[in-house]
């Protein structure tokens, strides 16, 4: 075996190691606090209620966008927390392949490539995520999703997979600048339309478009 595969295999072993230690975590009870507080208890409370709460005070996520809770409310009827937690997972999965083809877009080298991916995926934080009800690495990945398309020069796409993210958390409208700043105005627009809903339900709720 050369010395260029032993580089790779040893950068790839910790990746496939911690990808199989991290779905065993699906598996396991939830103890993340915004977990418990509000990402799987919104699902549940619509199941009961057929209805969203808009209380505020302790529930204070009450009024934020809700695509992931949203996506969850089927999870949580048939799965439980695994169905979620299994969304954040397969969403870092996602990551790690998106890293893997923007790479590529850029010519980077496969050793590049594999220590790119590597870096992001050997974190502590995804690993911590990906066995969670949380939301951050499902908004990384659509947000990673729409990097890829508009390097594709697909400004259409690229901002619907943001306007995607920030109706799972408005600090994606960062990116959204940031994004617009560096790939130009025009995805803006499809970003706006799909963010419109949320902003429209968190005014009439609260006054505030962003609350």
């Amino acid at each position: 075996m050369d010395k260029k595969k032993s580089v790779l295999i040893l950068i790839w072993l910790p990746v496939i190691l911690l990808a199989f230690l991290n779905l065993l975590t699906v598996f396991t009870p939830e103890i993340g606090f915004d977990a418990l507080w509000y990402h799987l208890t919104l699902p549940k409370l619509w199941l009961q209620k057929r209805q969203w709460f808009y209380e505020g005070g302790l529930l204070y996520y009450s009024v934020m966008p809700r695509l992931a809770e949203t996506i969850f409310i089927p999870l949580v009827k048939y799965t439980g927390f695994v169905g979620p937690k299994l969304v954040q997972y397969l969403s870092g999965i996602g990551v790690g392949l998106l890293i893997w083809k923007i790479t590529t877009k850029l010519k980077f080298t496969k050793l590049q490539k594999s220590v790119s991916v590597s870096l992001f995926y050997c974190t502590w934080l995804v690993s911590w995520q990906s066995g969670s009800a949380y939301v951050d690495l499902f908004r990384t990945f659509l947000e990673t999703t729409a990097l890829y398309f508009l390097l594709s020069k697909s400004w259409l796409k690229g901002g619907l997979f943001l306007g995607l993210a920030i109706g799972t958390k408005w600090l994606a409208l960062g990116s959204l600048g940031i994004y617009a700043i560096v790939f130009g105005l025009p995805l803006v627009f499809p970003a706006l339309v799909l963010t419109l809903p949320w902003l429209y339900v968190s005014f009439i709720n609260t006054g505030n478009p962003i609350y």
